[in-house]
């Protein structure tokens, strides 16, 4: 392990690792099946390159077809391993129900040692688990981006002072299999974010998805749209028109003992990290299974979409299939259990049986756009019974159509094929007390302030392209009299590994920035926190990557956010613009931009009141920039737009943004900056924020799309989410052959 041109930082994770290594040697026998024996230090002889060589730890050789991501990569099938113990990992592209429960003991055997000893490994992915030939197990390596919360020379003193490898303010950066939380805190729980990473990882097993990163990438999504809810993702795809193979088959392993898999990995990946069980737990519980199922002779195959739903309730969720005789019969075991709901989500899933009144009172908000609500809840009614639904939640969906209006919700509920209705509800601030509370502390003073969404809305689609490579953030934080509005966009390009790591880690920076006073500084206000946010974003990806060019244009993986192939025939690394706003309790409106995605402020009678400036090679200042700073000056492409020539990897790009979250060398030499500018002014009631990525503004000048907005509000489309997907279908329609993602603030 050793490189001829390892720079400082490359020393510092090569250090993490010999300490993390000697204290898991200094508690584990070398020949402990689940480890990569650590031999120690060496100095290699200096060479004419390198006359003065950096050390090099040493492992024990081992032998095998190499990693989890080999394995799959090559599409190799079954038994690698000589079988000498029952503990063989025979991986197949369908593994049966006996091969998936030994893979899950032995992942999570690979963590034993590490939090048997105080260590968190942060990296848990295939890349980082050996397959060994001798003795057939799994081995995990690579402790560079571990952390040791336990002194050297004692197992199970109290946690240091000064952990190892520990840095507060640093995320994980392999975002598809990093738990939701991002960070870690020594004194809440933090061996649980490894968890997450196995039973995220033995979900892409399941369901026949570890081949294909672009599939793990889009499962992760899947999931985090649906709050990490396993019950929430599956009636998601219940509700799809086509059900994949791959979903029916990993079903049917996920009904086996009694549905112990499906509800262990249900707690592993749970939003809230101190609900998860503990490695010790997990394995006692798969220690328990007796498994029996077997794909090739059970032939579970699908008649009708309901069908499967209903037997899936019956055996995973606790519901008795009853065959409804027409009498409204349904007693309290057809509901689904209440520890089956994520109490920290803010939106859950309900079934109902067609037959029997629900025993909800539904009502209509005309005044606050925040479409249709539950007034009460019928007493000894279905949704009594359930223990589920409050009065206030938010009714949002009805099977898989999005609800506006109380005449559109009472016509889908009547018109639900078969003999169940699934709802879907978001629960609103004050209903729950641990319901989305962001704790900020400077600018705002030591105020709580509690998610609701009833004034944002979003929406985003591929347009006319093939994958969308776009993501959207939106957060609102109500107090008693006021609220805090978060919301905007990211447009990846080369993938979406840059959208979706800045997206999914810029709300947990935000709070992070709050929260540090050697950051938030006296002085600053909400727009300089936003711009802090991103700075740190970006140093943690740029991090990410080794700065030459073979490791950061090599292949695609969510560390280096690399697709091979996916915008022409050569490698490009992965990127993302941003674009958002806030509007704070005083009414403040503060707008980040970075690249050409677009903020704009409006009056409520649509005009522009405030906007970000785009950051395209054609723009003056970005040309003075460039020129400036000892840059090329961009040339015109054959489209006849101003573009960054950039070369990578024998091959020259033509870059149609200034600045951009990049982290390869070649693209930042050519002066393509991240760095963001931040637009503020005071707002006034009734005022809006639209951001929107390029594919909305290429079809949408300023004016319009305020004139646009503005009559929709005044139509009273209920729901903001409505207007932005009319904002965004619009510019489809008009003819945006990119993808089209938009988020619309209101000022009240």
């Amino acid at each position: 392990m050793v490189r001829e041109d390892c720079p400082e930082k490359c020393m510092g994770y090569m250090e993490v690792e010999r300490k993390i290594n000697e204290e898991i040697c200094s508690c584990y026998p070398a020949d402990h099946p689940h480890i990569v024996p650590y031999l120690g230090t060496v100095l290699p002889p200096p060479t004419s390159s390198l006359p003065t060589p950096y050390p090099a730890l040493v492992f024990r050789k081992i032998s095998g077809p190499g990693t989890l991501k080999d394995v799959c990569k090559v599409s190799q099938l079954a038994y690698f391993f000589t079988p000498v113990s029952g503990n063989a990992v025979p991986l197949s592209r369908s593994p049966d129900a006996p091969t998936l429960d030994r893979l899950l003991r032995q992942l999570l055997k690979c963590l034993e040692p590490p939090h048997g000893a105080g260590i968190v490994h942060r990296d848990v992915k295939p890349e980082n688990i050996i397959l060994d030939y001798e003795t057939a197990t799994l081995r995990l390596m690579d402790y560079g981006s571990a952390a040791s919360f336990k002194p050297e020379g004692g197992r199970f003193n109290p946690f240091r002072k000064k952990p190892v490898g520990f840095n507060p303010e640093k995320t994980a950066i392999s975002p598809i299999f990093a738990a939701p939380e991002m960070f870690i805190d020594p004194d809440d729980s933090p061996l649980s974010f490894d968890v997450f990473s196995v039973g995220f990882l033995f979900l892409t097993y399941v369901f026949n998805l570890a081949h294909d990163e672009k599939l793990m990438s889009s499962f992760r999504q899947q999931l985090s749209d649906s709050g990490f809810d396993l019950n929430n993702w599956l009636a998601g795809q219940l509700a799809s028109t086509i059900l994949s193979k791959s979903v029916i088959e990993g079903l049917g392993y996920m009904k086996t003992s009694n549905a112990g898999p499906w509800k262990l990995c249900g707690r592993m990946i749970c939003k809230d990290h101190r609900k998860r069980p503990s490695i010790a737990e997990c394995l006692e519980e798969v220690q328990g299974w007796s498994s029996s199922y077997d794909l090739s002779t059970t032939g579970f195959q699908v008649q009708q979409q309901q069908s499967l739903h209903a037997a899936f309730m019956s055996t995973v969720m606790g519901e008795e299939t009853i065959e409804d005789d027409g009498s409204g019969r349904m007693e309290e075991e057809c509901a689904i259990p209440v520890d089956e709901l994520s109490k920290d989500s803010t939106s859950l899933i309900t079934h109902f049986r067609k037959r029997e009144p629900l025993g909800l009172i539904l009502e209509e908000d005309t005044l606050s756009y925040s479409g249709v609500f539950v007034k009460s809840v019928v007493p000894r009614g279905q949704a009594d019974r359930m223990k589920r639904i409050r009065p206030g939640d938010t009714l949002v969906r009805v099977g898989a159509q999005r609800v506006a209006t109380y005449e559109k919700a009472v016509k889908l509920i009547e018109n639900q094929p078969g003999n169940i209705i699934s709802l879907s509800f978001e629960r609103m601030p004050g209903s729950d007390p641990d319901v989305g509370v962001l704790d900020i502390v400077g600018g705002y003073g030591e105020t709580k302030y509690r998610s609701t969404n009833q004034r944002i809305g979003s929406y985003t689609d591929k347009g006319r392209r093939q994958h969308n490579e776009d993501r959207v953030i939106r957060r609102a934080y109500g107090g008693t009299s006021s609220t805090v509005c978060l919301a905007g966009v990211f447009d990846g390009h080369g993938g979406d590994s840059a959208s979706e790591f800045a997206s999914s880690s810029f709300l947990q920076q935000l709070e992070a920035v709050y929260k540090n006073p050697e950051l938030h500084e006296e002085g600053d206000d909400d727009g300089d926190v936003m711009k802090k946010a991103w700075g740190g974003i970006c140093e943690q990806w740029v991090e990410g990557c080794e700065v030459d060019d073979e490791e950061c244009g090599a292949e695609y993986d969510s560390l280096y956010g690399v697709v091979k192939g996916f915008m022409g025939s050569r490698d490009v690394p992965s990127g993302t613009t941003a674009s958002l706003g806030l509007v704070n309790a005083e009414g403040e409106i503060f707008l980040l931009n970075c690249g050409d995605s677009r903020s704009v402020t409006y009056s409520p009678s649509g005009e522009v009141k405030m906007r970000t400036v785009d950051h395209r090679p054609d723009d003056e200042r970005e040309v003075e920039r460039l020129v400036n700073g000892g840059f090329d000056r961009p040339e015109c492409s054959a489209g006849g737009n101003a573009r960054i020539n950039v070369p990578f990897k024998n091959d020259v790009y033509q870059y149609g943004v200034s600045r951009s979250l990049e982290s390869g060398k070649p693209i930042i030499e050519a002066g393509i900056s991240n760095e963001a500018e931040v637009f503020s002014g005071q707002g006034s009631q009734g005022d809006f924020v639209i951001s929107a990525t390029d594919g909305f503004w290429d079809v949408f000048d300023n004016n319009n799309a305020g004139y646009y907005c503005s009559q929709l509000l005044k139509d009273k489309i209920k729901s903001l989410d409505e207007i932005a997907a009319a904002l965004g279908t619009e510019a489809i329609r008009l003819g945006s052959t990119d993808n089209v993602s938009v988020v619309v603030i209101l000022v009240k």
